[in-house]
């Protein structure tokens, strides 16, 4: 073989090799971009879902809010029930009716009046006005059960519910006659205090 022929076959596995070279880095190059773009949309998709969910989370609590704000308003304006305890037996009332007292009658009287002793200083009525983020509160005591407003003086259990719960005792209150009570209920206690 001449000199011309090997360096003509040198040229052409020069030029072979670099051509495959280009191939390489020319091939490389677009399957780099391809990925970095399929990349970037998925980190794109996901952020999107994320804030996404974000939104819908601040759109509930949003709605749960209002929710609960329309059934304070609604139990605002709601007249209040009080539902009364009866304490002596229709016998006795009937007796009563006609002027006739029994001796077992005066007795237990006379132990309801021992067993609460200071039940006579809490006479008349009193305000309570109810403060915080229960949806219902309720104060049960000997006298009934009632809601926020005007209340006979007396001892009361406060009976709250907060969102997701069931009713459960926050606390207790007493009410003397002319008192105006604020009752603030913190649902991350789960109770009503008097401030």
């Amino acid at each position: 073989m001449t000199a011309k022929g090997q360096r003509a076959q040198a040229l052409s596995s020069a030029a072979a090799v670099l051509s495959a070279f280009l191939v390489f880095v020319i091939g490389g190059g677009v399957l780099l971009g391809v990925w970095a773009q399929q990349r970037g949309l998925a980190e794109t998709a996901a952020e999107q879902a994320r804030i996404t969910a974000e939104q819908e989370r601040v759109a509930e609590q949003a709605r749960k809010e209002k929710a609960a704000a329309e059934v304070k308003k609604v139990q605002r304006k709601t007249p209040r029930r009080t539902t009364r305890t009866r304490t002596q037996p229709k016998a006795a009332d009937a007796a009563k009716s006609k002027g006739e007292t029994s001796g077992v009658e005066t007795v237990k009287e006379a132990k309801v009046a021992k067993a609460t002793p200071a039940a006579k200083d809490l006479t008349g009525r009193g305000s309570v006005l109810v403060y915080g983020d229960a949806t219902r509160v309720r104060l049960v005591g000997s006298e009934g059960t009632f809601g926020a407003g005007k209340v006979p003086a007396g001892r009361y259990t406060v009976q709250a519910t907060f969102v997701g719960f069931e009713p459960r005792m926050a606390g207790a209150v007493e009410v003397s006659d002319g008192a105006r009570l604020s009752l603030v209920c913190a649902s991350s206690t789960k109770t009503c205090e008097v401030r």
